[in-house]
Protein backbone atom coordinates (compact mmCIF):
# COMPACT_ATOMS: atom_id res chain seq x y z
CA UNK A 1 0.00 0.00 0.00
CA UNK A 2 1.53 3.17 -1.30
CA UNK A 3 1.29 5.63 1.66
CA UNK A 4 -0.40 8.81 0.44
CA UNK A 5 1.57 12.54 0.08
CA UNK A 6 1.66 14.54 2.31
CA UNK A 7 2.75 18.07 0.82
CA UNK A 8 -0.56 20.24 1.00
CA UNK A 9 -1.36 21.75 3.98
CA UNK A 10 -4.71 21.46 3.91
CA UNK A 11 -5.18 17.51 4.22
CA UNK A 12 -6.48 16.30 7.30
CA UNK A 13 -5.05 13.50 8.81
CA UNK A 14 -6.53 10.83 11.44
CA UNK A 15 -4.63 9.42 13.76
CA UNK A 16 -6.21 6.64 14.85
CA UNK A 17 -4.76 4.29 17.71
CA UNK A 18 -6.08 1.09 18.43
CA UNK A 19 -4.96 -2.04 20.49
CA UNK A 20 -3.66 -4.06 17.93
CA UNK A 21 -6.29 -2.94 14.40
CA UNK A 22 -5.40 -4.19 11.79
CA UNK A 23 -3.49 -6.84 13.15
CA UNK A 24 -4.95 -9.60 15.15
CA UNK A 25 -8.82 -10.74 15.60
CA UNK A 26 -9.81 -8.51 18.22
CA UNK A 27 -11.50 -4.89 17.58
CA UNK A 28 -13.90 -6.11 14.99
CA UNK A 29 -15.91 -3.52 15.14
CA UNK A 30 -13.53 -0.87 13.69
CA UNK A 31 -14.53 -2.66 10.68
CA UNK A 32 -17.50 -1.35 10.53
CA UNK A 33 -16.94 2.29 10.69
CA UNK A 34 -13.08 2.30 9.22
CA UNK A 35 -14.75 2.96 5.66
CA UNK A 36 -16.32 6.20 6.81
CA UNK A 37 -14.00 7.30 8.50
CA UNK A 38 -11.54 6.86 4.92
CA UNK A 39 -14.14 8.63 3.29
CA UNK A 40 -14.20 11.61 5.95
CA UNK A 41 -10.21 12.19 5.79
CA UNK A 42 -7.75 12.41 3.47
CA UNK A 43 -5.14 10.16 5.45
CA UNK A 44 -5.56 7.68 8.43
CA UNK A 45 -2.42 6.74 10.37
CA UNK A 46 -3.51 3.44 12.01
CA UNK A 47 -1.55 2.89 15.60
CA UNK A 48 -1.64 -0.59 16.75
CA UNK A 49 -0.01 -1.57 20.04
CA UNK A 50 0.31 -5.15 19.36
CA UNK A 51 0.83 -6.88 15.78
CA UNK A 52 -0.11 -10.44 15.85
CA UNK A 53 -0.79 -12.40 12.49
CA UNK A 54 -1.40 -10.17 9.19
CA UNK A 55 -2.83 -7.61 8.80
CA UNK A 56 -6.61 -6.79 7.68
CA UNK A 57 -7.22 -5.24 4.26
CA UNK A 58 -8.02 -1.32 5.12
CA UNK A 59 -8.80 1.40 2.89
CA UNK A 60 -6.23 2.67 0.35
CA UNK A 61 -5.71 5.96 2.19
CA UNK A 62 -5.21 3.95 5.79
CA UNK A 63 -1.46 3.29 6.69
CA UNK A 64 -0.07 1.48 9.34
CA UNK A 65 2.41 3.72 11.37
CA UNK A 66 5.38 3.47 13.40
CA UNK A 67 5.41 -0.12 15.48
CA UNK A 68 4.98 0.59 19.51
CA UNK A 69 7.62 -0.27 21.77
CA UNK A 70 10.77 2.59 21.70
CA UNK A 71 9.95 5.14 24.99
CA UNK A 72 12.34 8.30 24.06
CA UNK A 73 9.40 10.14 24.32
CA UNK A 74 8.21 11.14 27.30
CA UNK A 75 5.26 12.81 28.98
CA UNK A 76 6.98 14.20 32.10
CA UNK A 77 7.68 12.94 35.55
CA UNK A 78 6.01 15.79 37.01
CA UNK A 79 2.54 13.77 35.78
CA UNK A 80 4.02 10.81 37.17
CA UNK A 81 4.83 12.26 40.15
CA UNK A 82 1.47 13.40 40.78
CA UNK A 83 -0.49 10.13 40.23
CA UNK A 84 2.08 8.36 42.55
CA UNK A 85 1.05 11.14 44.91
CA UNK A 86 -2.72 10.28 44.49
CA UNK A 87 -2.17 6.50 45.56
CA UNK A 88 0.24 6.83 48.42
CA UNK A 89 0.56 4.21 50.63
CA UNK A 90 -0.32 1.79 48.23
CA UNK A 91 2.22 -0.29 46.53
CA UNK A 92 0.27 -2.34 43.90
CA UNK A 93 -1.05 1.00 42.48
CA UNK A 94 2.32 2.52 42.12
CA UNK A 95 3.52 0.05 39.91
CA UNK A 96 0.30 -0.07 37.73
CA UNK A 97 0.65 3.68 37.76
CA UNK A 98 4.51 3.43 36.85
CA UNK A 99 4.09 0.49 34.21
CA UNK A 100 1.30 2.42 32.65
CA UNK A 101 3.23 6.02 32.76
CA UNK A 102 6.35 3.74 30.30
CA UNK A 103 3.44 2.65 27.99
CA UNK A 104 2.07 6.16 27.33
CA UNK A 105 5.33 7.21 26.99
CA UNK A 106 5.79 4.49 24.05
CA UNK A 107 2.27 5.63 22.65
CA UNK A 108 3.95 9.36 22.26
CA UNK A 109 6.92 8.32 20.96
CA UNK A 110 5.08 6.00 18.30
CA UNK A 111 2.65 9.02 17.77
CA UNK A 112 5.57 11.42 17.39
CA UNK A 113 7.69 9.31 14.68
CA UNK A 114 4.35 8.33 13.03
CA UNK A 115 3.26 12.04 12.10
CA UNK A 116 6.79 13.18 11.77
CA UNK A 117 6.64 15.41 8.60
CA UNK A 118 2.69 14.99 7.98
CA UNK A 119 1.46 18.59 7.21
CA UNK A 120 -2.10 19.52 7.43
CA UNK A 121 -4.26 19.10 10.86
CA UNK A 122 -4.07 16.23 12.92
CA UNK A 123 -7.07 14.95 14.87
CA UNK A 124 -6.42 11.86 17.60
CA UNK A 125 -8.61 9.41 17.90
CA UNK A 126 -7.94 6.36 20.44
CA UNK A 127 -9.96 3.60 20.31
CA UNK A 128 -9.84 3.14 23.88
CA UNK A 129 -9.79 5.24 27.04
CA UNK A 130 -6.35 4.60 27.85
CA UNK A 131 -2.45 4.97 27.54
CA UNK A 132 -3.29 5.87 24.22
CA UNK A 133 -6.00 8.27 24.86
CA UNK A 134 -3.32 9.59 27.06
CA UNK A 135 -1.02 10.32 24.56
CA UNK A 136 -3.57 11.88 22.46
CA UNK A 137 -4.96 13.85 25.14
CA UNK A 138 -1.24 15.29 26.14
CA UNK A 139 -0.59 15.67 22.26
CA UNK A 140 -3.98 17.79 21.30
CA UNK A 141 -3.34 19.84 24.65
CA UNK A 142 0.29 20.77 23.69
CA UNK A 143 -0.35 21.15 20.07
CA UNK A 144 -4.23 22.81 20.22
CA UNK A 145 -5.00 19.81 18.42
CA UNK A 146 -8.80 17.60 18.48
CA UNK A 147 -8.57 14.86 20.76
CA UNK A 148 -11.26 12.14 20.99
CA UNK A 149 -11.44 8.71 22.69
CA UNK A 150 -14.08 6.22 22.69
CA UNK A 151 -14.78 4.01 26.23
CA UNK A 152 -16.10 0.76 26.21
CA UNK A 153 -16.15 -1.52 29.46
CA UNK A 154 -12.69 -2.51 30.98
CA UNK A 155 -11.28 0.85 30.10
CA UNK A 156 -14.79 2.33 32.31
CA UNK A 157 -14.53 0.62 35.35
CA UNK A 158 -12.41 0.38 37.49
CA UNK A 159 -13.72 -2.75 39.77
CA UNK A 160 -12.62 -4.81 36.88
CA UNK A 161 -9.17 -4.14 37.21
CA UNK A 162 -6.16 -5.26 40.24
CA UNK A 163 -7.14 -3.21 43.34
CA UNK A 164 -10.03 -2.05 41.08
CA UNK A 165 -7.72 1.02 40.50
CA UNK A 166 -7.53 2.83 36.66
CA UNK A 167 -4.50 5.01 36.83
CA UNK A 168 -4.23 8.57 35.00
CA UNK A 169 -8.39 9.59 35.44
CA UNK A 170 -8.01 12.78 37.12
CA UNK A 171 -5.47 14.21 34.05
CA UNK A 172 -7.97 12.44 31.45
CA UNK A 173 -10.81 13.80 33.54
CA UNK A 174 -9.70 16.99 33.80
CA UNK A 175 -7.85 17.20 29.96
CA UNK A 176 -9.68 18.43 27.00
CA UNK A 177 -9.89 15.22 25.88
CA UNK A 178 -13.50 13.71 24.25
CA UNK A 179 -14.53 10.90 25.87
CA UNK A 180 -17.31 9.30 24.26
CA UNK A 181 -18.71 5.93 26.31
CA UNK A 182 -21.00 3.60 24.25
CA UNK A 183 -23.59 3.67 27.05
CA UNK A 184 -25.36 5.91 28.90
CA UNK A 185 -24.48 3.37 32.31
CA UNK A 186 -20.41 3.94 30.69
CA UNK A 187 -21.18 7.49 30.88
CA UNK A 188 -22.94 7.64 34.44
CA UNK A 189 -19.28 5.70 35.50
CA UNK A 190 -17.16 8.20 33.89
CA UNK A 191 -19.22 11.11 35.34
CA UNK A 192 -18.71 9.63 38.78
CA UNK A 193 -15.08 9.46 38.01
CA UNK A 194 -15.09 13.27 37.44
CA UNK A 195 -15.14 13.60 33.57
CA UNK A 196 -17.30 15.67 32.50
CA UNK A 197 -16.95 16.12 28.40
CA UNK A 198 -18.66 13.70 27.26
CA UNK A 199 -20.42 12.68 23.93
CA UNK A 200 -22.34 8.95 23.82
CA UNK A 201 -22.00 7.53 20.95
CA UNK A 202 -23.83 3.62 20.23
CA UNK A 203 -21.73 1.02 18.52
CA UNK A 204 -23.63 -0.65 15.87
CA UNK A 205 -24.50 -3.62 13.64
CA UNK A 206 -24.26 -3.33 10.00
CA UNK A 207 -27.16 -4.18 8.10
CA UNK A 208 -27.43 -7.66 7.42
CA UNK A 209 -27.29 -9.39 4.01
CA UNK A 210 -30.44 -10.86 2.24
CA UNK A 211 -29.95 -14.98 2.94
CA UNK A 212 -32.28 -17.72 2.69
CA UNK A 213 -33.23 -18.06 6.35
CA UNK A 214 -33.41 -22.27 7.63
CA UNK A 215 -36.64 -23.42 8.29
CA UNK A 216 -36.13 -24.83 11.99
CA UNK A 217 -39.29 -25.32 13.00
CA UNK A 218 -39.47 -27.84 16.28
CA UNK A 219 -35.83 -27.09 17.21
CA UNK A 220 -34.75 -24.14 19.43
CA UNK A 221 -31.18 -23.12 19.37
CA UNK A 222 -29.05 -21.11 21.82
CA UNK A 223 -26.36 -19.10 20.55
CA UNK A 224 -23.78 -17.12 22.43
CA UNK A 225 -20.71 -15.20 20.88
CA UNK A 226 -17.96 -14.61 23.66
CA UNK A 227 -13.94 -15.72 25.03
CA UNK A 228 -14.34 -18.83 27.05
CA UNK A 229 -12.97 -16.75 30.73
CA UNK A 230 -14.56 -16.48 34.10
CA UNK A 231 -16.29 -12.62 33.36
CA UNK A 232 -18.33 -14.01 30.20
CA UNK A 233 -19.35 -17.32 32.18
CA UNK A 234 -19.91 -19.30 29.49
CA UNK A 235 -20.21 -22.38 32.08
CA UNK A 236 -23.03 -20.92 33.20
CA UNK A 237 -24.14 -20.96 29.57
CA UNK A 238 -23.83 -24.45 29.00
CA UNK A 239 -25.57 -25.37 32.60
CA UNK A 240 -28.43 -23.36 31.21
CA UNK A 241 -28.68 -25.63 27.79
CA UNK A 242 -28.02 -28.86 29.77
CA UNK A 243 -31.13 -28.00 31.65
CA UNK A 244 -33.24 -27.27 28.58
CA UNK A 245 -31.75 -29.90 26.76
CA UNK A 246 -32.42 -32.57 29.79
CA UNK A 247 -36.21 -31.79 29.74
CA UNK A 248 -36.64 -31.54 25.66
CA UNK A 249 -33.44 -33.20 23.48
CA UNK A 250 -33.90 -30.94 20.16
CA UNK A 251 -32.75 -28.19 22.04
CA UNK A 252 -29.39 -26.95 20.17
CA UNK A 253 -26.23 -24.96 21.21
CA UNK A 254 -23.56 -22.88 19.24
CA UNK A 255 -21.15 -21.14 21.04
CA UNK A 256 -18.58 -18.93 18.57
CA UNK A 257 -15.55 -17.52 20.52
CA UNK A 258 -12.43 -19.76 22.17
CA UNK A 259 -10.24 -19.32 25.87
CA UNK A 260 -8.67 -21.06 28.55
CA UNK A 261 -12.17 -22.00 29.76
CA UNK A 262 -13.12 -23.76 26.57
CA UNK A 263 -11.91 -27.34 27.53
CA UNK A 264 -13.08 -27.27 30.95
CA UNK A 265 -16.57 -26.49 29.56
CA UNK A 266 -17.01 -29.24 27.33
CA UNK A 267 -15.79 -31.93 30.23
CA UNK A 268 -18.75 -30.63 31.88
CA UNK A 269 -20.61 -31.28 29.00
CA UNK A 270 -19.75 -34.59 28.10
CA UNK A 271 -20.35 -35.52 31.82
CA UNK A 272 -24.00 -33.80 32.13
CA UNK A 273 -24.69 -35.96 29.06
CA UNK A 274 -26.39 -33.23 27.03
CA UNK A 275 -25.66 -33.48 23.22
CA UNK A 276 -26.62 -31.33 20.30
CA UNK A 277 -23.90 -28.43 21.19
CA UNK A 278 -20.88 -27.38 18.62
CA UNK A 279 -17.89 -24.93 19.90
CA UNK A 280 -17.16 -22.94 16.64
CA UNK A 281 -14.10 -21.88 18.05
CA UNK A 282 -13.01 -18.06 17.12
CA UNK A 283 -14.66 -16.84 13.41
CA UNK A 284 -14.52 -13.64 11.57
CA UNK A 285 -17.25 -11.40 12.04
CA UNK A 286 -18.44 -12.29 8.52
CA UNK A 287 -18.67 -16.43 9.53
CA UNK A 288 -20.80 -15.49 12.55
CA UNK A 289 -22.62 -12.65 10.47
CA UNK A 290 -23.80 -15.15 7.91
CA UNK A 291 -24.55 -18.12 10.52
CA UNK A 292 -26.66 -16.07 12.22
CA UNK A 293 -28.78 -14.53 9.00
CA UNK A 294 -28.98 -18.57 7.93
CA UNK A 295 -30.46 -19.83 11.69
CA UNK A 296 -32.31 -16.38 12.61
CA UNK A 297 -35.72 -19.04 13.34
CA UNK A 298 -36.54 -20.48 16.28
CA UNK A 299 -32.51 -18.91 17.90
CA UNK A 300 -32.20 -17.01 21.22
CA UNK A 301 -29.06 -15.26 21.57
CA UNK A 302 -27.58 -15.84 25.26
CA UNK A 303 -25.43 -13.53 27.48
CA UNK A 304 -24.66 -14.70 31.18
CA UNK A 305 -21.38 -11.87 32.22
CA UNK A 306 -21.03 -11.18 35.35
CA UNK A 307 -20.01 -7.09 33.85
CA UNK A 308 -20.55 -5.95 30.02
CA UNK A 309 -20.23 -2.63 27.94
CA UNK A 310 -23.06 -2.63 25.82
CA UNK A 311 -22.53 -5.95 23.74
CA UNK A 312 -22.21 -5.34 19.84
CA UNK A 313 -23.01 -9.09 19.69
CA UNK A 314 -26.92 -8.76 20.80
CA UNK A 315 -26.81 -5.93 18.27
CA UNK A 316 -25.61 -8.11 15.20
CA UNK A 317 -28.40 -10.90 16.75
CA UNK A 318 -31.16 -7.92 16.99
CA UNK A 319 -30.23 -6.99 13.35
CA UNK A 320 -31.40 -10.36 12.16
CA UNK A 321 -33.84 -11.20 14.05
CA UNK A 322 -32.82 -12.90 17.36
CA UNK A 323 -34.18 -11.92 20.68
CA UNK A 324 -31.11 -11.77 23.39
CA UNK A 325 -31.35 -12.84 26.76
CA UNK A 326 -28.73 -11.37 28.66
CA UNK A 327 -27.88 -10.29 32.78
CA UNK A 328 -29.05 -6.71 33.86
CA UNK A 329 -24.97 -5.52 34.07
CA UNK A 330 -23.53 -2.57 32.13
CA UNK A 331 -24.96 -1.32 29.77
CA UNK A 332 -27.29 -4.13 28.90
CA UNK A 333 -30.42 -3.22 29.95
CA UNK A 334 -30.08 -0.47 27.59
CA UNK A 335 -30.29 -3.06 24.56
CA UNK A 336 -32.68 -5.92 26.00
CA UNK A 337 -36.23 -4.87 26.73
CA UNK A 338 -37.54 -7.42 28.84
CA UNK A 339 -40.74 -9.56 27.46
CA UNK A 340 -40.03 -7.03 24.53
CA UNK A 341 -37.47 -8.58 22.54
CA UNK A 342 -35.87 -10.37 25.27
CA UNK A 343 -35.38 -11.30 28.45
CA UNK A 344 -33.47 -9.41 31.35
CA UNK A 345 -32.67 -10.42 34.68
CA UNK A 346 -30.37 -10.71 37.59
CA UNK A 347 -26.95 -11.65 37.35
CA UNK A 348 -27.58 -13.66 40.19
CA UNK A 349 -30.88 -15.99 39.09
CA UNK A 350 -30.54 -19.25 39.34
CA UNK A 351 -29.66 -21.36 35.69
CA UNK A 352 -33.17 -23.45 36.84
CA UNK A 353 -35.25 -19.99 36.91
CA UNK A 354 -33.40 -18.99 33.61
CA UNK A 355 -33.96 -22.13 31.75
CA UNK A 356 -37.16 -22.13 32.88
CA UNK A 357 -37.72 -18.57 31.74
CA UNK A 358 -36.41 -19.36 28.50
CA UNK A 359 -38.41 -22.48 27.69
CA UNK A 360 -41.44 -20.90 28.62
CA UNK A 361 -40.93 -18.98 25.14
CA UNK A 362 -43.40 -20.79 22.43
CA UNK A 363 -43.63 -19.84 18.78
CA UNK A 364 -45.86 -17.33 18.93
CA UNK A 365 -43.72 -15.18 21.42
CA UNK A 366 -40.45 -15.80 20.08
CA UNK A 367 -41.89 -14.59 16.63
CA UNK A 368 -43.27 -11.15 18.82
CA UNK A 369 -39.70 -10.99 20.09
CA UNK A 370 -37.90 -11.38 17.38
CA UNK A 371 -39.68 -9.06 15.18
CA UNK A 372 -38.88 -6.25 18.31
CA UNK A 373 -35.05 -7.29 18.23
CA UNK A 374 -35.26 -5.61 14.35
CA UNK A 375 -37.11 -2.78 15.13
CA UNK A 376 -35.04 -2.23 18.18
CA UNK A 377 -31.44 -2.29 15.82
CA UNK A 378 -32.93 -0.40 13.32
CA UNK A 379 -33.66 2.29 15.80
CA UNK A 380 -30.83 2.35 17.95
CA UNK A 381 -27.67 0.36 16.60
CA UNK A 382 -27.78 0.64 13.20
CA UNK A 383 -23.85 0.94 12.17
CA UNK A 384 -24.29 3.05 9.46
CA UNK A 385 -26.68 5.95 11.38
CA UNK A 386 -24.18 5.29 14.38
CA UNK A 387 -20.84 5.78 12.84
CA UNK A 388 -21.98 8.99 10.88
CA UNK A 389 -22.92 10.57 13.86
CA UNK A 390 -20.05 9.65 15.76
CA UNK A 391 -18.17 10.87 12.48
CA UNK A 392 -19.86 14.51 12.37
CA UNK A 393 -18.04 14.67 16.10
CA UNK A 394 -15.12 13.94 14.49
CA UNK A 395 -15.05 16.66 11.81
Amino acid sequence: MDPIKNSLASQRSLVFITAEYPFGKQETFIENEISLLSEAFDRIIVLPKSTPGSPRTMPSNCIIGTLYGSKYRSIGWRTLYQECFSVMGHWGKFKIAYRSWQSINKRLTQISTSTKGVLGELVYYSYWLDEGAMAAAFLAQRDGSFAISRAHGWDVYPVRHPHKYLPYRSYLANSDLVVCPISKHGAEALREQGFTNLDLFYLGAPQPKKVEVKNRQGTKTLVSISSCIELKRVQRIAAIFAALYQRDSTWRWNHFGDGPLEAEVKEWLDKSGAEGYIFHGRQSNETIHQWLSENANNTIFINQSTTEGLPVSMMEAMSVGIPCVGTNVGGVSEIIEDGNNGLLHDDGLSVETVAHLIEALDEDRLHSMAENAKNTWQNKFNAEKNHTAFLKRLT
